[in-house]
């Protein structure tokens, strides 16, 4: 194995672990209501604030919103809006799923999330 396949290697895990360390960030199943797929990035509608909410994966969220076209999203959850006029993290009327810490619910203003909550999502993979 190379130096840099084994720094990558390395890094990989370390990452796998963190993720790990988070699962249980949130007292909620976090897992996309359609394909079940878990420990990625979510997206909910704006108006559920608890965990009783569907919660979509970004591919499950896109055809929710009317097969919308999410195939330029980054690993960040941005893409570019429908208007074509600026990059959004909103798949249609879904907002990104960031759970409040130790807790079933989600924060009210998504334009507010807590430093700490944001982070735990951004952590998270787009897709699996």
């Amino acid at each position: 194995m190379t130096v840099a396949a084994a720094v990558e290697d390395t890094i990989f895990r370390r990452a796998k672990r963190k993720r790990l360390r988070d699962h249980n960030y949130c007292n909620m199943t976090y897992q996309c209501c359609d394909c079940a797929v878990s420990d990625v990035k979510l997206w909910r509608a704006l108006f559920h604030r608890t965990s009783r909410g569907k919660l979509r994966c970004c591919d499950c969220a896109a055809k929710n919103q009317h097969h919308l076209d999410i195939h330029d999203m980054a690993e960040t959850g941005m893409h570019m809006n429908m208007n074509k006029t600026g990059m959004t993290d909103q798949i249609g009327c879904l907002v990104p799923a960031i759970p409040m810490k130790e807790s079933d619910a989600f924060s009210g203003d998504i334009q507010a999330y807590p430093e700490e909550d944001w982070a735990w999502w951004d952590r998270l993979p787009l897709r699996r």
